[in-house]
């Protein structure tokens, strides 16, 4: 029940089609539209969000450390050679995979009964649905001492985070609010049949400190995030200290059903997924 571990004085989930319910729905929606982020501080105790991390603590992750484009998908072939979509930035983060939290409060926190139809009417969709996925559904991104997380768009119209522990010095979450244009009209390509309006020239003032309007998130445990990262480049700066960033990304879709590849979940999670999948062959 959302009750148990969900602040509903402040955020009444459970309560739909009520005034204060409507209320916060239009608060998330408006923010979503003019900066791309809504944050709901406070949305589950602080102390519960930490006994969550204590509880993943001793969990073994996998370690990306690689350096990896900020758009995802290669550039165009016609590009030139020192085009700002060929850079690469390093980046060193540890994971846990969703099959790694059954049983978790972190996981009964995903499980949460309404938690996805606030979230779509937070997003105004019409609905959303749990991954049925169980490397992808739902992950916690630890990043350790002198570790970040580089510049990146997301691949997804929106992501879900939930804070779980703060870093000691640095993991701000730093964005550019809707650098990435609209859609360009007409024009078919990308992974997903869009191709947007690049603005690389902002992009190029972003990467070298110059863009003035970035947003800067010191967010704080058991803070929830709606965020549109498709359109809204952005980072976790570097952690200093010893006392490891730990937040969970929560996984939805607009159709039931969505599952990733076992090359992709490989890739994301390592040997010790790719050992899991091989057995299943």
């Amino acid at each position: 029940m959302a009750h148990e571990l969900i602040d509903v004085d402040r955020y009444p989930i459970d309560h739909p089609g009520t005034h204060r319910y409507d209320q916060l729905v239009r608060a998330c929606r408006h923010d979503m539209a003019t900066i791309g982020c809504a944050v709901l501080p406070g949305f589950i105790p602080a102390e519960i969000a930490g006994g969550m991390a204590n509880q993943l603590g001793t969990i073994e992750t996998f370690n990306r450390c690689h350096v990896l484009s900020a758009w995802g998908d290669p550039p165009a072939a016609d590009l030139p050679a020192d085009h700002i979509h060929r850079r690469r930035f390093p980046e060193d983060t540890h994971v846990l995979a969703g099959d790694q939290l059954v049983g978790t409060g972190l996981r009964m926190f995903y499980e949460t009964d309404g938690l996805n139809t606030f979230l779509a009417d937070a997003l105004d969709v019409p609905e959303l649905h749990r991954f049925d996925d169980q490397f992808q559904d739902l992950n916690v991104v630890q990043i350790k001492d002198g570790g970040l997380h580089a510049w990146h768009y997301d691949l997804s119209d929106f992501v879900i985070t939930l804070l779980l522990q703060k870093s000691e010095v640095g993991g701000q979450f730093e964005f550019a609010p809707f650098i990435r244009g609209e859609v360009i009209p007409g024009m078919v390509g990308g992974r997903d049949g869009r191709v947007w309006d690049e603005r690389y020239d902002d992009v190029e003032q972003l990467f070298a400190g110059t863009w003035p309007a970035t947003h800067m998130l010191d967010l704080e445990p058991g803070d929830l995030v709606m965020f549109n990262g498709l359109r809204s480049m952005h980072r976790v700066r570097a952690v200093h200290g010893s006392t490891n960033r730990m937040i969970a990304v929560m996984s939805y879709d607009t159709k039931p059903g969505f599952s990733s590849t076992d090359a992709i979940n490989a890739r994301l999670y390592g040997p010790r997924c790719q050992e899991l999948l091989n057995t299943h062959l």
